[in-house]
């Protein structure tokens, strides 16, 4: 695993300042790493998914494809909105909705971590396309902004 994989490993769980995996002079992997996360709860959730976990594993191959992205998500859509949408199609570990930093806005996108790809596909299935209303919350006085048709697909490595 690379530097770059190591660090997308962990994003799904949050923003990240730093990530390394150490090496021995020789430039190989000590097979031991670190990250540090913006947020603590961040690496609570972290530790929380991905405790015990062998990185070089299938299962966590599978982890890996059970991420979705998805976009065209209401403004005013939080991370419990999300997991409410997606919970049936399979146990959730972690939603987070992508905000910007200066307002703490959504941007209309993010990623929900289910434990099975199995759940991953059926969520894409059937949720990509899938019109969803801004929940009688109104943000801006756009009326565009209050019926989407949310976009679902895997998440790119």
């Amino acid at each position: 695993m690379d530097q770059t994989q190591f660090r997308l490993l962990f994003e799904t769980y949050g923003k990240i300042s730093e990530a390394r995996i150490l090496k021995f002079i020789n430039g190989e992997s000590k097979c031991c790493g670190f990250i540090k996360f913006i947020s603590h709860n961040c690496a609570l959730n972290a530790i929380k998914g991905l405790n015990n976990v062998k990185i070089d594993n299938p299962k966590q191959d599978i982890a890996l494809r059970s991420n979705i992205y998805i976009y065209q998500i209401p403004f005013t859509y939080t991370e419990s909105d999300l997991t409410n949408l997606f919970r049936q199609f399979g146990k959730i570990i972690s939603t987070r909705i992508i905000r910007d930093k200066q307002t703490g806005r959504s941007k209309g996108y993010g990623f929900v971590q289910f434990d099975s790809s199995e759940a991953a596909n059926a969520a894409i299935q059937r949720m990509d396309g899938y019109v969803v209303s801004a929940l009688g919350k109104t943000q801006y006085g756009d009326p565009l902004q209050q019926v989407r048709a949310l976009k679902v697909q895997l998440k790119k490595e």
